[in-house]
């Protein structure tokens, strides 16, 4: 229980809940974090130092929302995912070793929502799923080619439930009355169909469980 070490990073947020945001990432001897700025964090685990940091804001133009970025990192393999809502980088990917930017993507050029992305795994391709600030977006994981969007939007821009896919079929959902809907991925990844939408199921946070073919989650309203 002895205190190990502890690092003093950099801004974090003052309003609202203090302090960062998102749930640190362990990888083996590396924790990740992304700041409520919008600065990844490379750390050593054994006593905290710095490994290296990326400025998403700064470098890639990304920019901040109402109550500060709030998204979980996604990993695969040596790839880091994030979505810093630039004009022109709306969803990156990088090197967890490095740091070093593998690809952008445009998308709709669209802020993040506060949504943790998703990969769903596929026979050809895998692919990167999160919501933006109007539209859900799946993109190529390997080249960050936008494979297809569907409109998903509330006011306010707020899509923090992190995506379900089982078994070809994607189900998103937000808050504020405006509910999920359930998409058909194409097996291939590269294009996605309506199935059907319910405004009942509208968690604000916290997501839902999908248990034996049935879906179950608090509501919004």
């Amino acid at each position: 229980g002895n205190l190990r070490w502890k690092k003093e990073y950099g801004p974090e947020w003052t309003e609202s809940h203090f302090g960062v945001r998102s749930t640190p990432l362990v990888i083996k001897d590396k924790l990740y974090f992304i700041s409520s700025f919008g600065t990844i964090f490379c750390l050593n685990t054994t006593n905290g130092k710095v490994i290296w940091t990326v400025d998403t804001f700064k470098d890639e133009g990304g920019r901040n929302i109402s109550w500060g970025v709030t998204e979980n990192l996604l990993y695969d393999g040596d790839v880091l995912y994030c979505a810093p809502g630039g004009r022109s980088a709306s969803i990156i990917a990088i090197n967890r070793n490095t740091g070093k930017l593998i690809w952008k993507c445009k998308g709709n050029a669209e802020k993040s929502a506060y949504c943790s992305p998703v990969m769903i795994n596929l026979p050809k391709r895998k692919v990167l799923v999160t919501m933006m600030e109007t539209s859900i977006h799946g993109i190529d994981a390997a080249t960050g080619k936008m494979l297809w969007s569907f409109r998903h939007s509330i006011d306010p821009f707020v899509s923090p439930n992190v995506p379900v896919y089982l078994d070809g079929y994607l189900y998103c959902t937000s808050g504020y009355g405006l509910g999920g809907v359930m998409l058909k991925v194409a097996p291939d990844g590269s294009s996605m169909t309506e199935v059907w939408k319910n405004a009942y199921l509208d968690p604000k946070i916290g997501g839902v469980v999908v248990l034996n073919g049935r879906i179950y989650g608090g509501g919004d309203r």
